[in-house]
């Protein structure tokens, strides 16, 4: 699918960065060879004295990694770009990658991910990470293939044969697994309790100040007067709560059917400079349309994570009436999430709907359902035209700042 056109100085100042940085890989590929062979060589007697240029990398990469904890995706990069010159190191090009996910670069990301994995093959990690990414963007099969052939070479190789099991069920729509530690973000903004819960997947709307979540009556009542906490996909966290008169107003009652509450942020959560703001179509989706989902997979604890786009395309038969199907398997412990055409426009909510055999398949409850139920609440999200389709890397990147976990404290 060829990506929408756009000629924002701020997104050619994107690729320039990228550029600039995956050309600096390369030209110190070489040059750094004689330092990665002394540090190699430094590794093997344990006695051996760090170098002082080896020092102030390590340095640089730990000043880098707290810019990222602070939220400061561009000093992170700045730091990592002095230390790419002093070595050309897999952990480096791997803390670029987060910076620049952090930054709402996924697309520059990617492929910087892929330069860093083919360029260190001795570093499984960097691979992990690369396929993670092609995983999570819709692209699970070709993430299979890159494990696949990683474990061709090293068969026991720890970070690979973790994730392999995690990619085939989010290829075949039957994830269960919550406890096996997977790449995120790095996390910043209002801190999380020790003791957390997650409790479903949402939206951004209102330019970032409120959220819809997907939270049936049980989590609402358990929610409700509790402190909360929303995350985006680049890992910027915030606090939070149900909407004023959540279990009186007609309005919240209309939701509540729907199985979505409303939340207010303390603070709003906007897209980074250059990413368009959340639109929507301007009428429903018709049968056959392609369509994305944006869920947040199970976790046993609170950890942070980017959320998997799952591609399919809206049936003519729902298992709910009044609802269209969609071809697309919620996993397992998530109930809903947002759903997106090809032009990054919002369209609705997948729901999980069926039983037995199709209790993980999912209907889309309809933009105009979700309008009604809204209208007295907020203003609709501006509608915008039919456009070309976007790539599915462009379209995660739109949609991942506007992509929100929600949290709860258990106690």
């Amino acid at each position: 699918m060829p990506p929408l056109p756009q000629v924002k100085a701020a997104t050619l100042n994107r690729r320039s960065a990228a550029a600039r940085l995956l050309s600096l890989a390369a030209a110190f590929s070489c040059a750094a060879q004689p330092l990665r062979l002394a540090a190699h060589e430094h590794a093997s007697d344990a006695h051996a004295p760090r170098s002082p240029l080896q020092a102030e990398r390590l340095a640089l990469l730990q000043a880098a990694r707290l810019a990222l904890n602070q939220g400061q995706a561009q000093q992170a990069l700045q730091l990592l770009e002095r230390a790419a010159l002093m070595s050309h190191d897999a952990d480096t090009e791997m803390l670029m990658v987060l910076a620049m996910l952090q930054a709402g670069e996924f697309r520059n990301a990617l492929n910087f991910a892929s330069h860093t994995a083919g360029a260190h093959k001795d570093e499984p990690e960097a691979l992990a990470l690369y396929a993670w990414l092609q995983a999570l963007s819709g692209q699970a099969a070709y993430a299979a293939r890159i494990i696949d052939a990683g474990l061709q070479r090293l068969p026991q190789e720890a970070h690979l044969r973790a994730l392999q099991p995690l990619i085939q069920q989010l290829l075949d729509g039957s994830w269960t697994d919550t406890a096996t530690p997977r790449p995120g973000p790095a996390a910043f903004g209002a801190a999380l309790p020790q003791q957390a819960l997650a409790l479903g997947s949402g939206l951004l709307l209102n330019e970032g100040r409120q959220a819809l979540i997907a939270l049936p009556d049980a989590g609402r009542a358990w929610a409700n007067g509790r402190p909360l906490w929303l995350r985006n996909g680049l890992g910027q966290t915030q606090t939070a709560q149900l909407s004023r008169g959540a279990s009186n107003s007609s309005a919240d009652s209309a939701l509540a059917t729907l199985g979505l509450s409303l939340l207010n942020l303390d603070t709003p959560l906007t897209p980074p400079a250059g990413l368009p703001p959340l639109s929507c179509a301007a009428r429903d989706a018709f049968a056959g349309s392609p369509v994305a989902a944006l869920v947040y997979l199970p976790d046993s604890g609170t950890g942070t994570a980017w959320p998997a786009m799952q591609l399919g395309f809206v049936g003519r038969l729902g298992l709910v009436p009044g609802q269209p199907g969609l071809d697309i398997a919620l996993p397992a412990q998530v109930s809903a999430g947002p759903v997106f055409d090809q032009a990054g426009r919002w369209i609705g909510f997948a729901q999980r709907g069926g039983h037995g055999v199709q209790q993980q398949a999912a209907s889309l409850l309809p933009l105009s359902a979700l309008n009604a139920a809204l209208a007295p609440m907020l203003d609709t999200p501006p509608v915008q035209a039919q456009t070309l389709p976007l790539s599915a890397d462009r379209l995660y990147e739109q949609c991942l700042p506007l992509s929100v976990q929600a949290f709860g404290a258990a106690s």
